[in-house]
């Protein structure tokens, strides 16, 4: 949680500060509920996941709402079903009632949809400046985009990985797609690179 005493103390005491800042930002909200997300939960044992059992309840004696959203690796779907396995269905049906995958891009169209956004992103906020033209404005006005990118892109991409334009279970993490972009923004002097040198520059450099 956001306050400066989170992670000291003993546990229980912890656990008490926990539950009265979930309390206080259940009162800020007209709902009075919380949205929590959990990351790497995977990682969570099962006492951990009895805890949050809980301080649901403790939320719901209190008239509040906890909703709790898990996040990991393909390792929490063995988890929810070894607590299936287990019969412990008060962990199941609290926080893994339903899973979702969450994908990266998973084709050139929706790869040239977020390069787009650069392009037509006010930056900064409330200008009539895009994040391409503040970065690259002679090259914009001149009618490059970044969305332009996006073929030969991802056929990088698809070359890196090994994979072939027909397979529907490739996808690139965000992560490797947000960051060759913010390569690109700090170098303003790549715009003038053929676009082919270019992508194989940046995306080498991230993946």
């Amino acid at each position: 949680m956001n306050h400066c005493y989170a992670l000291t103390g003993p546990a229980h005491v912890m656990r008490y500060r926990l539950e009265e800042e979930l309390k206080r930002l259940a009162g800020t909200s007209t709902t009075r509920t919380v949205l929590l997300f959990i990351d790497e939960a995977q990682k969570l044992r099962e006492l951990y996941f009895h805890l949050l059992v809980d301080i649901k309840n403790q939320m719901v004696n209190d008239r509040n709402h906890l909703i709790v959203a898990l996040v990991g690796q393909p390792e929490l779907l063995s988890l929810r079903e070894a607590f299936k396995l287990t019969k412990q269905g008060q962990i199941v049906n609290r926080f893994m009632s339903s899973m979702q995958r969450f994908r990266g891009i998973s084709n050139r169209n929706e790869l040239r949809d977020g390069l787009a956004l650069y392009d037509n992103t006010a930056y900064p906020k409330n200008s009539d400046v895009t994040l391409t033209s503040y970065f690259f404005p002679e090259a914009f006005r001149k009618g490059w985009r970044l969305a332009r990118l996006a073929d030969d892109r991802w056929a990088s991409y698809l070359e890196i990985a090994g994979v072939s334009h027909n397979d529907s279970t490739f996808d690139v993490p965000m992560l490797y797609f947000a960051k060759p972009v913010e390569y690109l923004l700090s170098k303003p002097s790549l715009a003038a690179i053929a676009v082919s040198v270019l992508v194989t520059a940046f995306v080498m450099e991230f993946t």
